[in-house]
């Protein structure tokens, strides 16, 4: 986005800043919200604390986390995909149709927005991917594997997503008391929902002992995907503070190195205020709320200067593409700021 404009570029970056921060921060506080501990804030951010620490002596202690958990979270969300399989069913005959007009069904989709999490954190990754074969950094492109990447996330997205998310109706007896989700015998099940999930569907199928043996297997993966997911947050701000560093965009301190190659300043930053936000906003709906005012952003200015960038060899279709897909994230955003006053 440089190119296209300086300060598009300072806006586009400081809404990332924005996401990772809060990414972090929610995903700590969702980790201890699964594994069912009492105020999981104090926990959350100890964590936070702990990660940003290890981080400080270089990404190669914590680099390996998010490819331990990936096939354990795999097996997990494909297993409780099948045990909801049998339920669909009846949660099909449990849907309405919609109501109340356009903005307010708009308004609900707006809320959905939040599983494109996924397919920015693969975008961000690109600058570190493979190049292809007879590209150079000159002229790069990723495309062999970045392609394979997107595709991963986006059936995430579209498929399992979608299939538990219409297995959740078939639940019986939740209550939605003040904004959170009660079920019988379980209160604020929105926190950890498959888990819940998990040990009423594989319960019935198997007997409780195996539902109570599955929702703590959801417990457990879930929870050290969600703690790799706050370190790759981190990393993530340590790297933005230092290009905006190298760029002349914010003091030149924040891209001073340690004896490990790490930018101490950027680091702090990244671990203090993940910290403060979790103590302060305690509530995974509160951060969910500023999450995706920064995550959203992001997308749609990058998408737009990108769009409008004639200066790139981009295909027609491709372009209008983006276009329409900036639009609509555009009006995503400003629905946000405009009903989430913590957010704006």
């Amino acid at each position: 986005m440089r190119n296209r404009s300086e300060i598009l570029s300072i806006v586009g970056a400081f809404l990332l800043i924005a996401d990772y921060l809060v990414t972090a921060a929610i995903s700590s506080l969702s980790a201890f919200a699964y594994l069912g501990v009492p105020h999981p804030e104090k926990f959350a951010a100890a964590a936070i604390l702990v990660i940003g620490l290890l981080n400080l002596l270089g990404p190669k202690h914590t680099g390996g986390l998010a490819f331990l958990v990936s096939v354990p979270t795999a097996l997990v969300v494909i297993t409780l995909g099948i045990f909801s399989l049998p339920h669909l069913g009846q949660a099909i005959g449990h849907l309405e149709p919609l109501r109340g007009g356009f903005w307010h069904n708009w308004a609900a989709f707006v809320s959905i927005v939040l599983a494109l999490s996924g397919v920015e954190a693969i975008a961000n990754a690109t600058g570190v991917m493979k190049l292809n074969r007879g590209t150079s950094e000159a002229q790069p492109s990723v495309t062999k594997t970045s392609t394979p990447a997107l595709l991963i996330v986006m059936i995430e997205v579209c498929v399992f997503t979608a299939l538990l998310g219409l297995a959740m109706q078939a639940l019986s007896g939740l209550q939605v008391v003040n904004g959170d989700v009660n079920a019988p015998g379980a209160q604020g099940v929105r926190d950890y929902m498959l888990r819940y999930m998990g040990e009423i569907f594989v319960g019935t199928a198997l007997g409780p002992g195996f539902g109570h043996v599955f929702a703590i297997a959801v417990s457990v993966v879930f929870g050290l995907l969600l703690f790799s997911a706050v370190n790759t947050s981190i990393v993530a701000l340590i790297g933005v503070q230092f290009l905006l560093a190298r760029d002349r965009e914010i003091p030149k301190v924040f891209q001073r190195l340690n004896r490990w190659g790490v930018p101490t300043l950027a680091m702090v930053l990244a671990t203090a205020v993940p910290m403060a936000l979790v103590i302060l906003v305690k509530d995974i709906s509160g951060l969910a709320e500023l999450y995706a005012v920064g995550v959203v952003g992001a997308i749609a200015t990058n998408l737009g200067a990108t769009a409008t960038d004639r200066t790139r060899s981009i295909k027609p279709w491709e372009r209008t593409l983006m276009f329409v897909t900036f639009l609509v994230m555009a009006g995503i955003e400003i629905t946000l700021l405009v009903d989430k006053p913590y957010a704006r």
